[in-house]
């Protein structure tokens, strides 16, 4: 009981202690376009029309490929067997290609707070 008790006073301390310092972190970040981007209404709407202009491209990117035969291989029927859990010889084997729009994502690091969302998307 005592070990308990003395946890729940540290934790408490580190409460206070921490308080400050999240209250300097929001007031440096509460101007910045990222906090925008994170937290306005609007940003919603942005989100959305990012998804929709990137699934659009990824669209045209697969038509593109469509046209230049590069899924000529690809097939999406399974033959008859045991069933929906059934593995296909042909299962895994390229050409792949799939599109969804809510798992398309680009990495980035040490991008600056000062930095929107929407500034990288024009750039790139």
């Amino acid at each position: 009981r005592g070990l308990q008790l003395q946890a729940a006073a540290a934790a408490a301390r580190h409460g206070v202690e921490q308080a400050p310092v999240a209250e300097q972190s929001l007031a440096r970040m509460q101007d910045s376009p990222l906090f925008f981007d994170l937290f306005h209404p609007v940003a919603l709407l942005r989100a959305h029309d990012l998804r929709l202009r990137t699934t659009q491209l990824r669209s045209r990117a697969f038509l593109h490929g469509v046209a230049e035969g590069r899924f000529r291989g690809l097939s999406l029927q399974a033959g008859p067997g045991d069933g929906p859990t059934r593995a296909t010889s042909a299962h895994m084997q390229p050409p792949h290609y799939a599109l969804d729009p809510d798992r398309g994502a680009v990495l980035l690091r040490d991008v600056p707070p000062t930095v929107s969302v929407w500034e990288v998307y024009d750039f790139v």
